[in-house]
């Protein structure tokens, strides 16, 4: 328990798009468009009200809430224009992404209790770094 076999995780489970993710577009356009209108770019506020509401729907993840300061971070990661908003179209990857650390985090914290040790972390965080050397 708490130990993830990097070498059983193919590199490409980094960025591989959720195999439902057409499923839930539909709805995922909807709550972009009620929040940031004809754009569809949505800032941190609003990315955290579209994100939780998904996970408390999406039963595969074992998290069902992120933060403001987790979408900040996320619109930075994913936001090459600089424009602190997150448009519809960049939305795929950061989901693939969230589900991807979401599930890695999950192995280390059984318990579902939200959090790990820090030394769980470092070991998480050593995994994700082979798994992307492998991938690059």
């Amino acid at each position: 328990l708490g130990r993830i076999d990097a070498g059983s995780i193919l590199p490409q489970a980094l960025s591989d798009p959720d195999p439902q993710f057409d499923t839930i577009l539909p709805r995922i356009r909807r709550l972009f468009y009620e929040a940031g209108g004809d754009s569809m770019a949505v800032d941190a506020f609003q990315l955290d009200s579209i994100l939780n509401t998904l996970l408390k729907e999406d039963h595969r993840l074992p998290y069902t809430m992120v933060s403001t300061d987790a979408c900040r971070a996320l619109i930075a990661m994913r936001n090459d224009r600089y424009t602190g908003r997150l448009i519809e179209s960049e939305f795929q990857p950061m989901w693939s992404l969230l589900r991807c650390w979401s599930r890695m985090f999950a192995a280390f914290d059984p318990q579902r209790a939200g959090y790990i040790t820090c030394l769980d972390f470092r070991i998480l965080i050593e995994q994700v770094g082979r798994l992307h050397h492998r991938c690059t």
